[in-house]
Formats: structure tokens, C-alpha cells, sequence
């Protein structure tokens, strides 16, 4: 699809206009109805917040147009890399697809096992040690009920996205299905020579997580060509947390990046914290993090364009 023709349905002018008009008309009444602003005092809380929500108003969409420049600038540049997640959770696939470094379904990207998952990194070295031994098996998957979706109990695996009990019917054959077609497509990203970054997200990075990335790496290698492919590690830590070093792994095609969320409490798929000035910051040094390891990636001389 060319992106000049491509049109966001669920954004509109008239979209906007008519849900800032219903906050707008619940202040006013506020002000004249539930309640009056009558002394020189309330005037100046009046103005005061109209100008704060002015420029408020104004640094939204100024994010909002500096992302989709962004955006269509990233599905451009990068669009002869593969970009692929490998756990532990959401984190890679959301913020690179927002980002458009990768691109989002109704450009025809297809979902992989992992990006709408929970895969601890001990489980994916197992996986990829075993070929996906047991992941799909019905006797080790379960019904979360607490939570609302199916795990795998034997390789500790939430499949959280899929909410709700329609996906145990039949054995779990609705779940099996979708994830027997997601791991197709990750074999066959696999096993095809493009560019491929790997991304791999560290939810709560330890003293360990340095052996665990090297562990996941060399089963990577145990299954896979590793000619065409980079690992890119991003190590997540609460906001303040003192950093812990790692042992790091002597391979080029291998890079980590350590960063602290922007806050304390901080949880990144939630728009109060995600769609914010700060949020919009620390993703986009993950961005730059992912798209500097990607450029070096694509100048290495074994993928220069012949």
C-alpha cells in the first residue's frame, strides 16, 4: 500500500471537535450551573486553566504530528527489515509499531507467537532449544480464571490477549489455531535470509538477565542462521533503580540498552503514562535505541545491497 493513500478511519476533525466539546461544556457548567464563579478570585482560576488547557491542547498534537512525521518516515526507511519480537510481553511489537519502525497489521504485517504474549526469557530458550516442544500441547494449557485468559503451565506462558473462556472450547482449538498460525509465520520470518532485528524486552532485568540474554542468543544460533540477524535487548528499570551490570556478550550482532522509566509506577501500555510528555521521551529513546542498531545492521558489509 502506498502511504499517501492510506487514511486513519477512527480519527476525524469532527471526532475530536465533538468529545473536546463535551469536556469543555461539563467546565462551563462548573462554572454557571453546578456550581458559580463569581469573585475576581474564581475569574483568574478561569483564565488561568483556559490558558493551561490551551497550551496543553497545543503539546498533544504537536506529539501527535511529530510521531505520525516520524511514523511514515520509519515505514520508508526500514521497510527491508524484518522486525521481530521474542518476549518477554507486548513491550517490542507496541512501541516499534507505533513508532513505524514496524509496520501495523493493515499494512499486511502478520502477528508472530510473541507479540501478544507473555514469554519469559527462561521459557523462550527452552522454545527455541526444543523446536516449540509442548507449547501447543492441550494436557499444558489451562484456564486462568483470575485472570481471564489460557497459560501453559509446563513452559510458563500467559497468552493474555486472548480473554475469555471461547478459547478453551474444543480442547483450546480456537487458541491452538491462531497460535499455530502465528508460529508458522515466525518459522518462515526465521527462516527467510531479509534483515531481520530481533527484539527481545527484559521486564524485570536482574544480575542474571546478562547469562539468560547470552543463553537466548546461542539458541537462537542453535536453530537458526544467524548471517542476516541482530538481537536487540532493551532492559526496562523502575524509575530510580540502581542499574545492575551484566556480563555482556562478545558478539556484534548481539547490543543491550539499559533505561529506567520515566516515573515511579510507570507502566508503559497504559495511555496516563504512555501518551504523556515523558512517555512520549522514553519511547522515543527506545526508538532511536532500536533504529541506531538497525542502520549499523544494514551497513554491515555482508547485507550491503549488491
Amino acid at each position: 500500500m502506498d502511504l499517501n493513500d492510506y487514511r486513519n478511519e477512527k480519527f476525524s476533525n469532527d471526532y475530536v471537535d465533538a468529545n473536546l466539546k463535551r469536556s469543555l461544556q461539563h467546565f462551563f457548567a462548573l462554572t454557571a450551573r453546578e456550581s458559580f464563579s463569581v469573585s475576581p478570585a474564581d475569574e483568574d482560576v478561569v483564565r488561568d486553566a483556559g490558558d493551561g488547557a490551551a497550551a496543553l491542547v497545543r503539546d498533544y498534537f504537536d506529539m501527535m504530528l511529530e510521531q505520525v512525521g516520524e511514523r511514515r518516515r520509519n515505514l520508508k526507511d526500514f521497510q527491508g527489515i524484518q522486525f521481530v519480537s521474542i518476549g518477554e510481553d507486548c513491550f517490542s511489537r507496541t512501541i516499534l509499531t507505533q513508532w513505524g519502525v514496524k509496520p501495523f497489521a493493515k499494512l499486511g504485517e502478520k502477528s508472530g507467537p510473541f507479540d501478544l504474549s507473555v514469554h519469559p526469557i527462561t521459557s523462550t530458550i527452552k522454545l527455541f532449544q526444543t523446536d516449540f516442544e509442548g507449547y501447543l500441547d492441550p494436557e499444558n494449557l489451562g484456564f486462568v480464571e483470575k485472570y481471564n485468559f489460557i497459560s501453559n503451565h509446563k513452559v510458563k506462558v500467559s497468552f493474555n490477549h486472548e480473554t475469555g473462556p471461547t478459547y478453551t472450547e474444543d480442547g483450546f482449538q480456537p487458541l491452538i489455531d491462531i497460535y499455530t498460525r502465528r508460529l508458522k509465520q515466525f518459522r518462515a520470518v526465521m527462516a527467510s535470509e531479509a534483515p531481520t532485528v530481533l527484539v527481545f524486552h527484559s521486564r524485570s532485568p536482574t544480575a542474571s538477565t546478562g547469562q539468560h540474554i547470552t543463553q537466548l542468543w546461542n539458541a537462537v544460533k542453535s536453530r537458526w542462521s544467524v548471517d542476516d540477524k541482530l538481537m536487540v535487548c532493551l532492559r526496562t528499570w523502575p524509575h530510580g533503580a540502581e542499574i545492575i551490570p551484566s556480563a555482556t556478550i562478545d558478539d556484534p550482532r548481539v547490543t543491550v540498552m539499559d533505561i529506567h522509566y520515566p516515573r515511579e509506577g510507570y507502566v508503559w501500555h497504559l495511555p496516563r503514562y504512555c501518551f504523556t510528555r515523558e512517555g512520549f521521551e522514553f519511547e522515543r529513546r527506545v526508538v532511536d535505541f532500536v533504529k541506531r542498531a538497525a542502520i549499523q545492521f544494514q551497513r554491515q558489509p555482508s547485507l550491503a545491497p549488491a
